[in-house]
């Protein structure tokens, strides 16, 4: 009897031969060409942190001062000797004061008994008098009593060291904060204000400005500060925490910092606008063309950045001020703010 469900027999067949006429030399030029160009991305990409890269990973949880990776070593601890000077202030109606201060501050004590101490419009700290303006060349004292800050020079044949100080008055504490070295000779066309390099007390925090380049090494137009960087240190450790990754606005002195109120993000204003870090990555926030010039930025909340547009006057020198979200997105007018010079 015939099996009907025997399988027909099927011939064995010859292995496909790969036809390289398929890849024609066009595509294969292309296929080159995309592949340089990742990994050209990859190299840039790397270098300047971007996607993927970022710059160390993120912090996406509340932090404390104190919990941020620290960018620098440990700032160095100075031992010296302590004196106390009186003065007056006019902060609210006139008051006498005294503080602790190192002695080699070389404060004018003769000036403090003749003058009260004053604040420069737009800064937050008072005005130290010293004797010696050639080695002490800013010197400031905060409003609470608590920290002086001051910068002062040395020269040798290296050129021209700049050290911050920032001495530690309940503790009597001074502290290296940042040096820098400038080996030529300094410019008055560099346009640095000195005293715009003395750290404020933001949030717990202290922020300055600090060089990043020598501007003596390098040719710079008008009023570049691109030698200039703002800065982010623990006011309980002293170590430094965050640098900006943009030019500092020249006439913003010292550089509009903002921490949030949970910790959590920074904002800062540089000269091509308002940008946003959590302490590891910094972008730009984008706003919308309806905007002119942002400035004066701060946090209205956790979440929300308030900014006032310069470029549109209301009048009698008042300004719009607006929020926006960290998308650059819910753009509302929240009132309006003074700011004349």
């Amino acid at each position: 009897m015939e099996n009907f469900n025997q399988s027909p027999t099927v011939p064995p067949q010859e292995p496909e031969q790969f036809n390289s006429s398929r890849f024609s030399k066009p595509v294969i030029i292309s296929l080159v060409i995309i592949g340089v160009f990742v990994v050209g991305y990859f190299a840039l990409a790397k270098y300047q942190s971007w996607w993927p890269f970022g710059s160390n990973g993120q912090i996406n949880q509340p932090v404390a001062d104190g919990q941020i990776e620290s960018q620098n070593p440990s700032p160095t601890q100075e031992s010296v000797q302590w004196s106390t000077a009186s003065a007056c202030t006019y902060l609210d109606g006139k008051k006498d004061i005294s503080f602790s201060y190192p002695t080699q501050l070389q404060l004018d004590t003769t000036s403090l008994k003749n003058n009260c101490l004053s604040i420069d419009p737009g800064l937050p700290n008072f005005i130290l008098p010293v004797t010696n303006n050639a080695e002490i060349i800013a010197a400031e004292l905060t409003t609470d009593l608590k920290n002086i800050f001051y910068i002062k020079i040395r020269k040798d044949s290296a050129g021209t060291t700049y050290v911050l100080y920032r001495a530690d008055m309940q503790n009597r504490k001074l502290v290296q904060l940042n040096t820098y070295i400038i080996k030529g000779n300094y410019q008055p066309e560099y346009n640095i204000a000195f005293n715009s390099l003395m750290p404020r007390v933001v949030e717990g925090f202290l922020t300055y400005n600090w060089f990043i380049k020598d501007p003596t090494t390098t040719k710079y137009v008008g009023r570049s500060t691109d030698f200039l960087r703002g800065k982010v240190a623990s006011l309980q450790t002293n170590l430094e925490l965050f640098t900006s990754p943009c030019d500092v606005e020249f006439s913003t002195f010292p550089p509009t910092f903002d921490i949030a109120p949970d910790g959590k993000h920074i904002a800062l204003e540089c000269k091509d606008g308002i940008f946003l870090s959590d302490w590891k990555i910094t972008n730009q926030v984008s706003l919308p063309t309806s905007i002119g010039t942002a400035t004066r930025i701060y946090f209205v909340d956790a979440s929300h950045i308030g900014f006032v547009d310069s470029s549109k006057e209301l009048e009698g020198c008042r300004f719009p001020s607006y929020s926006i979200d960290f998308n650059g997105q819910n753009l509302k007018e929240i009132g309006d703010q003074y700011m004349c010079y």
